[in-house]
C-alpha cells in the first residue's frame, strides 16, 4: 500500500470513497460533519484528499454513512497469494491468511497507526480480528469513537498503550488485555518509546 495515508490498496482516494456514499445516502457535508463534530470545511478536506482524518476521526464519519472501514474497499483482493482457501466463495471454507498476506486497510499519518485485517474478508462473519502497528506517539484521535452495538477484545502484542474508556484510563503493557463495551467511547495511545503491536477483535465487524 501506498505511504500516502489518503489511498486504500489500489490507490483509489478515500476521499472519493467517502463522499461516494455520502452522496448515495443524500446527506450534505454539514449534516454528516454535525454529526462526527467536524467543521464542514474539515469534513471536506477529507473528501478532496487534501487531509487526511485521524483513524478515531475517520470511524466517527464511517458509523455516520453505515459502513464499516472495511466496506470502503470495493473490489475484493482477487490475488492468489492473498489467502490459501477463499472463503468469499463459499463461506464454510476454512480462511488461511499468511503474516506476509495480512491486508492492509488503511494508514493515518495523523494517527501514526496502520490497521491490517487478518482474514480474507468480513462479509457474512460474527467477528473481526485486526492488527494495529502504532508508531511511537501514536494517538487514534479525540473525542475518540464508539460503535453503535457490539463488543470488543484487545491484547497488546508489543509495547504498552493506554487505553481510555469514557474518562477512565489504563495502561496495557505486552500481554495484557481487555474485552469491553464497544458502545463506550474509546481511544488509545502507543506509551512505548519504540513501535506498539495490538490485535483488536471486534464482534461484529466494525472497523
Amino acid at each position: 500500500m501506498s505511504n500516502d495515508p489518503t489511498l486504500l490498496p489500489g490507490k483509489i482516494p478515500l476521499g472519493n470513497r467517502l463522499r461516494k456514499r455520502r452522496k448515495q445516502m443524500k446527506l450534505t457535508l454539514k449534516e454528516v460533519a454535525e454529526q462526527a463534530s467536524l467543521s464542514t470545511s474539515f469534513l471536506s478536506e477529507i473528501e478532496r484528499n487534501i487531509t487526511s482524518p485521524a483513524i478515531g476521526t475517520l470511524k466517527r464519519i464511517t458509523n455516520i454513512l453505515q459502513i464499516n472501514i472495511a466496506d470502503l474497499f470495493s473490489e475484493p483482493d482477487a490475488s492468489p497469494e492473498w489467502r490459501e482457501n477463499s472463503a468469499a466463495a463459499n463461506p464454510s471454507e476454512e480462511d488461511v491468511t499468511r503474516k506476509q498476506h495480512w491486508r492492509e486497510l488503511v494508514y493515518s499519518s495523523t494517527s501514526k497507526i496502520r490497521w491490517f485485517l487478518l482474514v480474507s474478508h468480513t462479509r457474512g462473519k460474527m467477528m473481526e480480528p485486526l492488527v494495529a502497528i502504532l508508531e511511537p506517539g501514536a494517538y487514534s484521535g479525540d473525542p475518540g469513537s464508539a460503535h453503535s452495538q457490539g463488543e470488543e477484545f484487545l491484547m497488546v502484542l508489543e509495547g504498552r498503550i493506554k487505553l481510555w474508556l469514557d474518562n477512565k484510563e489504563y495502561e496495557l503493557s505486552e500481554g495484557d488485555s481487555f474485552y469491553f463495551d464497544a458502545t463506550i467511547v474509546h481511544r488509545y495511545m502507543n506509551m512505548a518509546d519504540g513501535p506498539s503491536v495490538m490485535l483488536a477483535i471486534a464482534s461484529p465487524p466494525s472497523f
